[in-house]
């Protein structure tokens, strides 16, 4: 497995470039009959109550009674969330210049979202609202009443932290667009349930059609100054400034070609798990995939300074497979910046899963020792 806490920059027979020589397997020139299926499975979210208004435990899935339109639905997935609490996550220290984008925290098993109309709410008591969310989020009693919105919200978050999911797949499998109603019962025992009334039976083909187009560069709206790191692709980088360092009057890297000298030419060494990465398999056990690679530098009042971005083929001989979980795929790029002080986007994206992983790094884009 790839060992996704440490990671070592090593040097692997691993290609990794665009666009390489393709394989593919033989194949069997009998034609094979292919059937076809596709299911529609309705998700529920049940919390379930008791007469104090406190969350109710250790149910189970013959304890739910869902019905649609009236008739009686098969529950088929089940899952309690028991408002695990999120976990902080010691990582081993860092080599000098080493970062990675692997979560410190693990995240609890459910999300509580409170939203304020903010159309119909002035917006005077919104900033209040807003200071009384921040003081009991980060344990800071009020400074005067608050008509009980710290119990309110300690309620709130409690029961939303605490539900049941219920999945089904519907007996009706026309999806017509119309609304379907329904209705959660306990088998035994008197509890309130809070969960959503129905939804809208469109069928998927029509509402892929009618959605927005996705963008040409996913990665791009990833890479946003102030945005958070994503880890759905793990990796590491080691960002310094590459030795020798380039003649101040030698092209940029990036695509800012406006940009004003002088600058520092930084190398990023990449080492990213392959096993967050979507691969066939190709002739002779080859991965095959391909990916984006995007750098964006910010100054530190988040003006864009340059990008470095491009597409690559994934191509690991099986022979080189194990050693690439291991250590992670290799890839090298580079972006000049200018002198001062600076913020480092970098980026992977999966072309082939939609996944992504990003993370920000300080720079001080100085002149590096000779």
């Amino acid at each position: 497995m790839f060992p996704r806490c440490i990671v070592f920059f090593l040097a692997l027979g691993v290609s990794l470039a665009t666009p390489t020589q393709s394989h593919s397997a033989q194949e069997d020139k009998t034609p094979i009959p292919t059937l076809k299926t596709r299911a529609r499975l309705v998700l529920v979210d049940v919390v379930v109550t008791d007469s104090k208004g406190e969350p109710v435990s250790g149910l189970k899935k013959e304890d739910f009674d869902v019905s649609e339109d009236g008739k009686t639905q098969t529950v088929s997935g089940f899952e309690e969330h028991k408002g695990a609490p999120p976990k902080q996550i010691k990582l081993p220290p860092m080599p000098p210049e080493v970062y990675t984008n692997f979560p410190v925290v693990q995240a609890a098993d459910s999300v509580n979202i409170l939203l304020l109309d903010a159309l119909n709410t002035p917006s005077n008591d919104q900033a209040f609202v807003h200071s009384q969310m921040l003081k009991y989020v980060r344990g800071i009693p009020p400074l005067y009443n608050t008509n009980g919105l710290s119990d309110a919200l300690t309620r709130v978050v409690n029961n939303g932290s605490r539900y049941y999911s219920l999945t089904y797949s519907p007996i009706n499998a026309v999806m017509d667009g119309k609304f379907r109603r329904i209705q959660v019962k306990m088998v035994n025992g008197k509890y309130s349930l809070a969960y959503r009334r129905g939804y809208l039976a469109d069928d998927l083909g029509t509402a892929q059609a009618a959605a927005p187009k996705q963008s040409s560069e996913p990665l791009l709206q990833l890479m946003g100054r102030n945005l958070p790191d994503y880890s759905q692709v793990l990796f590491k980088i080691l960002v310094k400034p590459t030795s020798p360092q380039p003649a101040p009057d030698a092209p940029h890297i990036g695509s800012n070609i406006e940009m004003k000298g002088p600058f520092t030419r930084y190398g990023i060494d990449f080492a990213v798990a392959v096993d967050d990465l979507k691969l066939d398999t190709g002739a002779d056990a080859v991965r095959l995939g391909a990916i984006e690679v995007m750098l964006v530098a910010y100054d530190p009042e988040g003006k864009p300074l340059n990008l470095v971005v491009g597409r690559s083929e994934i191509r690991i001989p099986a022979k080189d497979y194990a050693s690439v979980q291991r250590s992670g795929l290799q890839i090298h790029k580079e972006i000049d910046i200018p002198h001062g002080n600076a913020f480092l986007r970098t980026g992977i994206y999966d072309l082939k899963s939609n996944n992504a992983g990003t993370l920000a790094v300080p720079l001080n884009a100085s002149i590096p020792a000779k």
